[in-house]
């Protein structure tokens, strides 16, 4: 299966046309459907994601952008295969461990480039696919947050975590509730009841759970606690992000003149001293060269003072050295 695999990653790598590398990448995508039992389907998926792992360090950047699409269109069709499957949950959990063996796994040999972007469309693709139930919804979101217990991922893994998987649940919750509160967006309203619904309790108590484990760093522990009040408010019918209000963002009126003009005096006191400093930083630079060379020749003065006489010798040797120098010059420039 991987040399099938490593084939089909190929043919996408040579295709430059954009328009065939989408349907390139539908038609690879479009693979699991023909395999007639489940477990060579799960088989297929793990491959193509073990082999996009260990080519995805010699990916540059103009090839990224089909691959990047091949990996989406990829869960995505495994996801509508699901749909299809009624969301059994003797398949469901054989993926989920397939997952579990690659992209959301602490494996290290695995690109960490390919686990965030895994995650980034995770979301996406199920909602994308529908049909599922809170408690299914769940159960896609439990290997997730079993991988945040695991100590051995590192900062950025469990951060893309948090930020793509239940940080965007509660900003779309988040963007839903403000569009019901307002009666003139009705169609963003209908437009959001089509897609998956959460438990928001169920998740919160679960990141409660992976946060009270004892091989927790205290960092982490304190944001999954962060994280799971904020899906406690969601529950309870709140919004658990600080919303600021246009009324808030406008700039205070009612401040006496006097404070203004205080604020005014105080700041331009500050640029003045500001541009006499500078003023005084560039006088010393230009004042530095002159006493260096007074400070030397002041040295050569006291030196002539305390022997009373210049030795000539001296003088004399080092002006016959300088004038045959200048003459090798001479020779070496005629020649």
């Amino acid at each position: 299966m991987l040399h099938l695999t490593k084939g089909l990653h190929y043919a996408m790598w040579m295709q430059d046309k954009m328009l065939w590398q989408e349907q390139l990448a539908d038609n690879i995508a479009s693979l699991i459907n023909l395999f007639q039992r489940e477990w060579e389907s799960v088989s297929f998926i793990k491959c193509m994601l073990i082999t996009l792992s260990n080519e995805w360090p010699r990916i540059d950047r103009w090839r990224m952008d089909k691959f990047l699409m091949m990996m989406r269109r990829l869960v995505r069709a495994l996801f509508h295969r699901l749909r299809l499957k009624d969301w059994k949950t003797t398949i469901t959990d054989m993926y989920i461990s397939a997952f579990k063996d690659c992209v959301i796994s602490n494996d290290k040999s695995f690109s960490e480039g390919l686990k965030f972007h895994f995650a980034s469309v995770y979301l996406d693709e199920l909602d994308g696919a529908g049909g599922l139930r809170p408690d299914q919804v769940t159960e896609f979101l439990k290997p997730y947050a079993e991988l945040l217990a695991d100590g051995k991922i590192s900062n950025y893994l469990f951060d893309s975590i948090i930020q793509e998987i239940f940080l965007s649940i509660l900003h779309q919750y988040a963007e839903d509730k403000v569009a019901k509160d307002r009666a003139h967006e009705l169609a963003t309203e209908s437009a959001s009841d089509q897609g998956i619904k959460f438990d928001y309790a169920e998740i919160s108590q679960l990141l409660l759970e992976v946060g009270k484990k004892p091989g927790i760093k205290s960092a982490r522990r304190k944001r999954l606690y962060a994280v799971s009040k904020k899906f406690k408010a969601a529950e309870n019918g709140e919004i658990p992000f600080v919303m600021v209000t246009k009324a808030q963002t406008r700039l205070r009126t009612d401040l006496p003149k006097s404070e203004i003009v205080s604020a005014v005096s105080r700041l331009m006191n500050e640029v003045a001293k500001d541009k006499l400093m500078n003023k005084k930083a560039k006088l010393a630079l230009k004042k530095k060269a002159p006493l260096r060379n007074a400070s030397q020749s002041a040295k050569v003065l006291k030196s002539s003072k305390k022997t009373g006489k210049i030795d000539k010798k001296k003088i004399g040797k080092k002006m016959r050295q300088r004038s045959g120098v200048i003459r090798k010059k001479r020779k070496q420039q005629k020649l």
